[in-house]
């Protein structure tokens, strides 16, 4: 997976993120070193061009990352979140969380998860200085 690919993919978000962008990313490389080596990450690549990323964590029946370019379709959002629950264990409780915001782009996201299953369980998650919404697929 490519690093450089991801950190511009999560750039793509800076301007919707409310918190300060060095404590947004305060660990984020550390982060992405970490989901690759346990293989625990997954990118859709096109013609070399990044358009979208998720993460996630099978011990804790998590998605921990889920991003995807303004220059995807919902398909590339649809392939990941399938391709992420095809590792997570399905009869157990899947939790993510997404960022809150009046943009358009971050409605979009929270939409595309209640329409697979996720709902709100708490609107006051923060991570790293970002509001979040924390979502759970039962």
């Amino acid at each position: 997976m490519d690093i450089p690919a991801w950190m511009a993919l999560s750039q793509e978000y800076d301007q919707y993120i409310s918190s300060d962008p060095a404590q947004w990313y305060d660990g984020f490389d550390l982060y992405m070193a970490r989901k690759i080596a346990q293989r625990e990450a997954l990118i859709a690549v096109e013609q070399e061009t990044c358009f979208g990323v998720i993460a996630f964590s099978r011990p804790h029946n998590r998605i921990t990352f889920f991003g995807y370019s303004r220059a995807a379709d919902e398909r590339t959002a649809e392939a990941l979140l399938a391709a992420a629950l095809r590792e997570l264990n399905l009869n157990r409780e899947i939790t993510v969380n997404t960022p809150k915001g009046d943009y358009p782009k971050l409605q979009n996201e929270k939409r595309f998860l209640e329409n697979h299953g996720f709902v709100v369980y708490d609107d006051t998650v923060l991570e790293n200085g970002c509001p979040m919404f924390g979502m759970i697929k039962r």
